[in-house]
């Protein structure tokens, strides 16, 4: 069996934690709109190998969901980073807070 699913699932979480650095840093500055051009901007910078492209796939996908523009890319942060880096980049409490 060729296990493609498992094959990129394993490649989108990389993706995407690779990134998780600046996507705190670009909710510190702009919030969950800065989240959002950061991926716009990712998409765009693959929209060369065409739509159907598993990264194209993956950043239109993160780019409608709300949960992970709100803060959900912080559940690839380890727990003890987890709740830290939520307050810093919110200035508040979050849903992650006070969760190991």
């Amino acid at each position: 069996m060729l296990q493609l699913l498992e094959f990129y699932r394993k490649e989108a979480i990389a993706e995407v934690a690779d990134s998780t650095d600046s996507y705190i840093q670009a909710a510190q500055r702009s919030g969950v709109a800065g989240i959002q051009q950061m991926i716009g901007d990712q998409l765009a910078g693959t929209a060369w190998r065409g739509t159907n492209h598993w990264k194209n796939v993956l950043y239109r996908g993160l780019l409608d969901s709300a949960n992970f523009c709100e803060g959900g890319y912080l559940s690839l942060l380890p727990p003890s980073l987890r709740n830290r880096t939520a307050e810093i980049t919110t200035g508040r409490q979050t849903a992650y807070s006070g969760r190991s």
